[in-house]
């Protein structure tokens, strides 16, 4: 018997190192093989771009394109063609969601792009003066530290060499400004084509997506049984209401914040409103710390301008982050997506600290999703105990 449990034994450690051994090789050519990896995925990512974008367009005007369709419902309500009406309602609704999307997009561009492109062009214009008053300013703080002063003047003279030759000698420098900007042309090329794809891709899904929903809710009746079947088309259902209701609440959120911002600004007469406030608002879809992370570049900015007003600016950041984040923000987000404003708050920092930035925007709608499920699990185990509790009850 000892020999034969001696012999087991030694078959365990021999079959453990075997696998150790086989475990180590494998993760050794996974290690290889990551940088093939990574350049495929990016090439077919690259491919099915277009797709993604189209995908995404078409998901963000489908509600869009079901309030044209109620519409168009009642004006060609008279037509007793069924296939001629569905037709006209459809293609109708389509176009003119398409045209809502892109008129809004190229309202936004025409309203804000001329502003910003005033404050960025007399932030370029007023470098030099900017980078003389940090360094005054840098001067009377660190008189007493000669080591630390001629530091940092070196690193700001460094600077300040680099924008006067780039100002100075603009004709030498043209070859490489043109060589980035037909990098960057290029860039927004294929970005455009890959948009213009995804545009038609878009067309094709809103004006087919009956016969997609079909053929996903053949393919969950074809792998899972009857009763299994609807408990899954029951939280894709869900899902997709949370995501929706979440992407709309957090841009309902972050345009409240973003004008709330500019009329402040405008109020206390603080310098590049519209592009300050932009910055925040979009930086704002960050739920708690996007109006920081848009801060902290624009406090910078006018600090330049006027120490004073960007005193002023923190506080009213503070501020408007403050009623934001504990009324605002939860009660939009919060009550679209069914979740209480602590439940709101537990997800932003846990997936934030879990996968950061990107964390803290898909956190919420997750962890809705998540906790909808562990409701009803926790719910079905109940019944199946209180039914259990019940049998032995009557036993």
């Amino acid at each position: 018997m000892k020999k034969n449990n001696n012999f087991k034994q030694y078959l365990y450690i021999g079959l453990t190192l075997f696998a150790a051994m086989g475990l180590t090789v494998l993760l050794y050519f996974v290690l290889d093989w990551i940088p093939t990896i990574s350049a495929t995925i990016a090439t077919v990512f690259a491919i099915i771009r277009p797709l993604i974008y189209g995908a995404a367009i078409a998901y963000l005007l489908y509600p869009v394109c079901v309030f044209f369709e109620k519409i168009f419902g009642k004006v060609f309500g008279r037509i007793k063609k069924h296939k001629l009406k569905r037709k006209l309602i459809r293609g109708f609704a389509i176009f003119f969601s398409m045209v809502f999307g892109i008129g809004v997009v190229a309202f936004l561009i025409y309203m804000i792009l001329p502003d910003i492109v005033k404050s960025i062009e007399k932030i370029l214009y007023n470098s030099p003066s900017y980078i003389k008053t940090i360094q005054k300013f840098i001067d009377s703080q660190l008189s007493s530290n000669e080591g630390v002063k001629d530091y940092v003047n070196s690193i700001i003279n460094g600077y300040t060499k680099d924008i006067t030759s780039l100002l100075d000698n603009w004709g030498q420098e043209l070859g490489n400004i043109v060589s980035s900007v037909g990098n960057s042309v290029l860039n927004i090329t294929i970005i455009l084509k890959d948009f213009f794809i995804g545009l038609i891709v878009a067309i094709y899904l809103l004006a087919d997506r009956s016969n997609f929903k079909n053929a996903c809710k053949r393919f969950i009746e074809l792998i899972f049984n009857k009763k299994h079947a609807i408990s899954v088309k029951n939280e894709i259902r869900f899902a997709n209401g949370v995501i929706l209701n979440f992407i709309s609440g957090r841009i309902l959120d972050s345009a409240i914040i973003g004008i709330c911002c500019y009329i402040l600004m405008i109020i206390l007469d603080i310098p590049f409103a519209l592009l300050v406030s932009v910055l925040v608002g979009v930086t704002n879809i960050i739920p708690f710390f996007g109006p920081f992370i848009g801060a902290i570049p624009s406090g910078l900015l006018i600090l330049i301008e006027s120490p004073l007003k960007c005193l002023v600016f923190v506080i009213m950041i503070i501020v408007l982050q403050q009623i934001d984040g504990n009324i605002i923000g939860p009660k939009i987000v919060g009550n679209q997506i069914g979740l209480s404003s602590f439940w709101v708050l537990f997800s932003m920092l846990v997936f934030g600290g879990l996968f950061g930035l990107t964390g803290m925007i898909i956190g919420v709608p997750l962890f809705a999703i998540v906790y909808d499920i562990i409701s009803k699990l926790i719910k079905k185990a109940e019944r199946k105990k209180n039914e259990r509790e019940k049998i032995k009850e009557k036993e």
